[in-house]
């Protein structure tokens, strides 16, 4: 997803999760996709810091902030991310 659909990046109660709502991508069915990832305990903070200090200093329009494939993250506290089950990795 690009960075400039980003809306929001909410911590859940337990500070084990970050919750990345982006815009809706133009298909017009629905306002926003949901992408929830889970983080260390107390760690969720750390990743939504790192996160912002990836859009605000990178020069590239795409961030990789969670690569279950090839098992590469933004962040060492950041573990997996569940993706929806419309968007699909290719």
């Amino acid at each position: 997803m690009p960075v400039s659909l980003l809306r929001a990046m909410k911590i859940d109660t337990e500070s084990d999760g970050v919750t990345f709502e982006f815009k809706d991508t133009g298909d017009g069915i629905g306002t926003e996709v949901t992408l929830k990832a889970s983080t260390t305990r107390n760690k969720a903070q750390d990743v939504v810091d790192a996160v912002a200090n990836a859009i605000r200093t990178s020069k590239n329009p795409f961030i990789v902030v969670a690569d279950t494939l090839s098992k590469e993250f933004i962040h060492t506290d950041l573990l997996d991310i569940e993706l929806p089950g419309d968007l699909s990795i290719q």
